[in-house]
């Protein structure tokens, strides 16, 4: 069996590092490089934990940018809160939630190892981001990135979403192609703590529109966009998109609390899905395959995304390593179900 002399020695440090860097000593200092060497050595010698080590777990803060409102409304938030949760547990890491203005008023006597947040860049304020830059511990961005080049984050590929989207919709034959979602900019100074903010655009909503415009079948009035990205969102949006001149055979639409919403609104106007509209939601929440029919989407993998967050975060806990700026994005995946079906011997059940 390996001990810390075993390792001290190939490490070509002291034995007391080697104790102190192990037992994640936050008080000693000593270069990443050093204790990256370290801990690479103790894995290869297959080194088990100390009885420090045993006693202590990991602790992770969770900071979500949504609130209680916004998670019912859209459960994609709670569905990745919740193999967030499981992921921890998985790694025997100590996790504990705080939404954003619980994290600002207490951070300075919250102690943590590490600081996963979730959530949106529109919602990652300066002064969240000035709170973490002063606690000088790892943070992992989930289910977004930001424009600082600083953080680590993991999150969904849009493009390859609104690809995955697009290319289906057009397998099954359909020409006219409209879109439901959101798109916002926020100006400078308008930001809820009163600083100046970064503007930002939906990365799904802008990939989706270049798709349409590459192939010739962008038309804007068939391309609904606003503030909110809920049920009653969706709703608003599809009544704007019926209200045109000419309908479109079928319509992405950005999540799908919002394609909830659209469907409702398709189904209150009188037209059959997908025989009259065809609809394609994205996040595949548990309540759309009880539809009827149930909703064509693309799923978001959220137990991917959580896994490799919470990961990714452990590693730099432990390695302490100085660079930052990895961002790892995960594909999604396209299910096929009735909200979407091939033009070839369609038939409209109602008019």
């Amino acid at each position: 069996m390996a001990t810390l002399k075993d390792i001290a020695e190939l490490a070509g440090v002291s034995t007391a590092t080697v104790s102190r860097v192990l037992n994640l000593d936050e008080t000693f200092s000593v270069t990443a490089e050093t204790r990256r060497r370290i801990f690479e050595i103790a894995q290869m010698l297959q080194y088990g934990e100390t009885p420090r080590q045993a006693e202590r777990k990991l602790q992770m803060a969770l900071i979500v940018l949504y609130s209680g409102a916004d998670a019912l409304e859209d459960p994609h938030y709670l569905n990745l809160e919740k193999h967030v949760t499981r992921a921890a547990k998985d790694e025997r890491i100590k996790l504990t939630r705080y939404t954003a203005s619980e994290w600002i008023e207490r951070s300075g006597a919250i102690r943590c190892d590490g600081i996963l947040v979730e959530g949106s860049a529109g919602r990652f304020e300066r002064k969240l981001r000035k709170s973490l830059e002063h606690r000088n511990v790892p943070a992992v961005l989930l289910d977004f990135c930001c424009a600082d080049p600083s953080y680590d984050c993991v999150y969904s590929d849009d493009d390859r979403t609104a690809k995955l989207a697009f290319d289906h919709l057009r397998a099954c034959g359909y020409e006219r192609i409209g879109f439901i979602g959101g798109g916002k900019r926020l100006p400078a100074g308008q930001g809820t703590d009163g600083a100046q903010e970064e503007t930002w655009q939906d990365r799904r909503t802008e990939a989706f529109r270049k798709l349409l415009q590459r192939h010739g079948l962008y038309r804007e009035e068939w391309f609904c966009c606003g503030e909110g990205s809920v049920y009653g969102a969706g709703c608003r949006l599809a009544e704007e998109l019926l209200a045109c001149e000419t309908r479109p055979e079928a319509v992405f639409v950005m999540n799908d609390s919002m394609a909830l919403g659209a469907c409702r609104t398709f189904d209150k106007a009188g037209l059959a899905i997908p025989d009259d509209i065809a609809v394609v939601g994205c996040n595949d929440i548990p309540s759309v395959r009880y539809l009827s029919p149930p909703l064509t989407t693309v799923s978001l993998r959220p137990e991917t995304l959580s896994g490799m967050a919470v990961r990714l975060l452990r590693d730099r806990i432990l390695r302490r390593e100085e660079y930052g700026g990895v961002h790892v994005v995960v594909p999604g995946e396209l299910i096929v179900r009735g909200s979407t079906a091939y033009r070839r011997g369609r038939q409209s059940s109602r008019k």
